[in-house]
């Protein structure tokens, strides 16, 4: 516990630790990035859907999402899915309900995409990369900024002021 404390004291090593967590989240959401990129270039086929059944899901006691069962047919068979939409959530069951009683109504002209290789993955929904993208965008940024910063800090401190 010594350590930690002398630790934290020392702004050198408050500016390293913040650094390492800045660059793991940096980490992180460029992983996300990648992965959604993956995910949505898999899915490289795209085919009529019906829709079969809507559910209303509670995630938690305030956060409720809409899932959509589907099927489609594709290279002469017949395939089934589930989609959950998770970019869109609702905070109480009403607005979910609203919600799922407007999506049934334009069901009629849903699209799944498949992976032509593999049509078992299928979703109705593409994942967005502009948030994830942004948030990795934004997180390299601001990491860069502080590694120049501290290094300007350490220039400055060289260079004598004449006054």
């Amino acid at each position: 516990m010594k350590f930690v404390k002398e630790l934290l004291r020392s702004k050198k090593s408050l500016f390293f630790l913040l650094i390492i967590f800045g660059s793991l989240i940096s980490i992180y959401f460029w992983f996300l990035t990648a992965q959604n990129f993956l995910i949505n270039y898999s899915l490289n086929e795209q085919c009529p859907a019906k829709i079969t059944r809507w559910e209303v899901q509670e995630a938690s006691s305030d956060r409720y999402f809409l899932t959509a069962y589907f099927s489609f047919d594709a290279e002469g068979k017949s395939f089934s899915g589930k989609t959950r939409f998770a970019q869109s959530f609702y905070f109480n069951l009403d607005s979910a309900i609203l919600a799922l009683k407007e999506k049934a109504a334009h069901a009629e002209s849903c699209s799944v995409w498949y992976n032509r290789e593999n049509p078992m993955h299928s979703t109705l929904q593409k994942r967005s990369l502009r948030g994830v993208l942004f948030r990795a965008l934004l997180s390299s940024a601001v990491l860069i900024y502080f590694v120049l910063f501290r290094a300007n800090c350490k220039t400055l401190r060289r260079v004598k002021s004449p006054f």
